[in-house]
């Protein structure tokens, strides 16, 4: 298996690098689509996962990025089912939390 890591996600690759039982094949790079890219063994693309916050999702969502992007991942050869949107912090907290949650709701369908 293989891991391919955009290189803009400092912390992760900072975390993985010193965890001494991880030991998949990691590869930095800086990734048109995704932050994390896996790979079977023959190479061939398994799972999309696109890391957010719940103010960058948001920021996004303002932004038109979030449009974008889901267009492209959905024009992705990878089927849909091994697109993943990781949610990542709390946005129960957030004033715009109802927008957060219909945007999240849209991503499975």
């Amino acid at each position: 298996m293989k891991i391919s890591l955009d290189i803009r996600e400092r912390a992760l690759i900072e975390e993985i690098e010193h965890d001494s039982t991880f030991s998949h094949t990691i590869v930095k790079e800086q990734l048109d689509l995704g932050d994390i890219l896996i790979y079977d063994d023959d190479d061939n693309l398994k799972l999309i996962i696109e890391r957010k916050t719940p103010s960058d999702l948001m920021s996004s969502i303002k932004d038109g990025r979030y449009s974008e992007q889901s267009y492209r991942l959905n024009g992705h050869p990878v089927h849909n089912h091994n697109i993943v949107y990781l949610i990542e912090g709390n946005f129960n907290s957030h004033k715009d939390s109802s927008v957060i949650l219909s945007a999240m709701v849209s991503i499975f369908y």
